[in-house]
């Protein structure tokens, strides 16, 4: 049996709800195969392949995810099935896992119906399963395991383990599978890029991690996909740092007191000096052509004269003061004829 593939068909709208998607699927690891005993996967023994365990398991998960979402509308709009859409996307990184060429998707999700007649809601998927051409689906698991690697971080940082090494870890991990489709997206507008565009500013989201003790790491963010350097990165303050930050502070301040207060002593003799010339000027005008200046003169003169008057009287004042003072001092002998 020849295998047939497809360019994918839809516009990665599915990753917009990858989250709970993944929810789901890990739901189908730990009870996909227990809870599905009743689903017949015998067409899997037709298959020439030595992989027949592990495409049973697939057809039992397959069914047990199938189940899980269906009519739950998790991403799915009017317009497009983003859930059937994921499924597909699903079996197709399942089978690829397997490595089997004898194995296509769309195949195998047709024998699975026909063998399952029972369960109807099958017969809704039958336009939507297909075999994805590699390279289109390589770049679907990119982005795949970019937001799986994300959704584990974020349950890491969540959770109430006092261990966050694992973070950066993971960060890792994206920064190599981004570098695997980087040069794809250069002044490309592809639904591809797009979707890609948006991992990057929800990765890039993710700060504060200054608050846990990294070995390795001592910055604000995940290191970064897009900047291989990580200099834009803002750097931990540690409390060595932050004293040395703030002696630097007070050092420079001191250096630049003598010459602020300088500046400040230059300002106050200027604005001295041209408040002094202004208020002159200003005088000088009023006294020159207003009313003012003659009055200003009439006063000035009255005052000289009181001034002239009291200097006159001051100094004859003190010299009936010193006559009279000499005259209690001396003493006269006048001599009188005796009658």
């Amino acid at each position: 049996m020849s295998c047939v593939f497809e360019n994918y068909k839809k516009e990665y709208d599915f990753f917009k709800c990858i989250d709970k998607y993944m929810i789901y699927e890990d739901l189908t690891e730990e009870k996909g195969i227990s809870e599905s005993s009743d689903v017949d996967c015998s067409f899997i023994y037709d298959i020439a392949t030595d992989k027949h365990r592990e495409l049973m398991e697939v057809c039992k998960k397959f069914v047990y995810l199938a189940e899980s979402i269906y009519n739950k509308n998790i991403c799915t709009t009017s317009n497009d099935n983003n859930d059937v859409d994921y499924l597909n996307y699903w079996l197709n990184k399942q089978i690829y896992k397997i490595e089997t060429s004898n194995t296509c998707s769309k195949f195998f999700y047709q024998n699975l119906r026909s063998k399952n007649n029972e369960k109807t809601y099958l017969r809704n998927f039958s336009s939507y399963m297909y075999g994805i051409v590699e390279n289109e689906y390589n770049n679907m698991n990119t982005l795949y395991t970019l937001y799986k690697t994300y959704h584990e971080i974020n349950n890491i940082i969540n959770s109430s383990n006092t261990s966050k090494q694992e973070i950066i870890e993971k960060a890792r991990k994206c920064v190599n599978e981004y570098k695997k489709v980087e040069n794809m997206c250069h002044e490309n507008e592809s639904k591809f890029c797009e979707t890609l565009n948006t991992f990057i500013k929800k990765y890039e989201e993710i700060d504060d991690l200054c608050k846990y003790t990294l070995e390795g790491w001592a910055k604000n963010k995940l290191p970064s996909l897009t900047d291989h350097k990580d200099t834009n990165i803002q750097n931990c303050i540690t409390s060595a740092d932050d004293a040395e930050g703030k002696f630097t502070q007070y050092t420079v301040a001191q250096q630049e007191a003598p010459e602020n207060t300088a500046d400040i002593d230059m300002k106050n003799i200027t604005i001295g000096t041209a408040a002094t010339i202004g208020i002159s000027f200003i005088c000088f005008i009023f006294y020159r052509f207003t009313p003012l200046g003659p009055w200003l003169s009439s006063r000035i003169s009255k005052n000289e004269n009181i001034l002239e008057n009291l200097d006159e009287e001051m100094n004859h004042f003190s010299y009936t003061s010193k006559l009279g003072h000499m005259d209690s001092v001396h003493t006269y002998n006048i001599a009188y004829n005796s009658v």
